[in-house]
């Protein structure tokens, strides 16, 4: 009897070494197939191991290697049937660093609104909110891209170019203290004044004692027939003024002498307005 279990026991320990060595095997051969490419066949056997040695990982190094193989040739979309297996098994932070490549090839092949999409989803992973933010200026300022698509992702006063930023930025200033000590975009920003003209000037040719930069603004009440108040404001002493030299005590007509620039882009200028109240 004692002799018949020393026989079994040597026959268990061969047939384990047995079945380790054919892991062993197969771990080998998986490891060669992911070297050679066959991500494949290398991830059938590794899933096939349950575990062994550090299959799990090596399965996650090949789902990684096939998405990288196929964005170097633009196979985008078998990239994103990959991810999709990839995220089964791997980590959240190599998962986000898949998509990051995505996106970039997304953005690379023009194909800005899958791009802008996962940059979105990405937060600030890697600065993904800052690409998503310096990518969707670039495009909408080059034309790839129209306003209503940019303003998706980013803010008005982003897309603004300098010449309106540059007013936008000046309503930010406080008003007088006559006109309720807010700054001018709150002024703006309220159903009862709405901005319909912009003029970046001195007064010179109104008054020629008058050399102080600001802008004239036209603009009008929308829930009455009151329209076409103009006012000029301009920097002194780092604070917003109203005041002008005139031989009229209150409301210069200006029209004579100034018409609005229709270059300044008003539409967004009110949204970003809004935006920074």
């Amino acid at each position: 009897m004692k002799r018949l279990l020393v026989s079994l026991a040597i026959g268990l320990a061969i047939c384990a070494f047995a079945g380790c060595n054919s892991e062993q095997k197969q771990y080998d051969d998986a490891v060669s197939l992911l070297n050679q490419g066959q991500y494949q066949d290398a991830i059938d056997i590794f899933k096939g191991l349950n575990g062994f040695n550090d299959s799990h990982d090596k399965i996650n190094e090949a789902y990684e290697s096939m998405i990288d193989n196929y964005l170097s040739v633009k196979d985008i979309d078998s990239a994103i049937n990959t991810l999709s297996q990839f995220e089964q098994t791997a980590d959240e932070e190599s998962v986000n660093r898949v998509k990051m490549s995505i996106a970039q090839s997304f953005f690379d092949t023009a194909k800005y609104d899958q791009a802008f999409a996962i940059y979105k989803e990405l937060g600030s992973y890697q600065g993904a909110d800052k690409m998503l933010r310096d990518y969707v200026i670039q495009t909408y300022k080059s034309g790839a891209i129209d306003q209503n698509n940019a303003l998706s992702y980013v803010s008005a006063y982003d897309i603004l170019n300098d010449k309106d930023k540059a007013f936008v930025d000046f309503c930010k200033n406080k008003l007088p203290d006559g006109w309720g000590g807010t700054s001018l975009c709150s002024h703006f920003n309220n159903n009862s004044c709405k901005i319909n003209g912009l003029l970046y000037t001195d007064l010179s040719a109104f008054h020629e004692k008058n050399t102080a930069k600001g802008y004239i603004i036209w603009y009008y009440n929308p829930n009455t027939d009151k329209r076409d108040l103009v006012t000029f404001f301009h920097l002194e002493n780092g604070e917003l003024s109203t005041r002008v030299v005139s031989s009229t005590a209150t409301g210069p007509d200006f029209s004579p002498y100034y018409s609005p620039d229709s270059s300044y882009d008003l539409n967004l200028i009110r949204e970003a307005i809004a935006e920074v109240t």
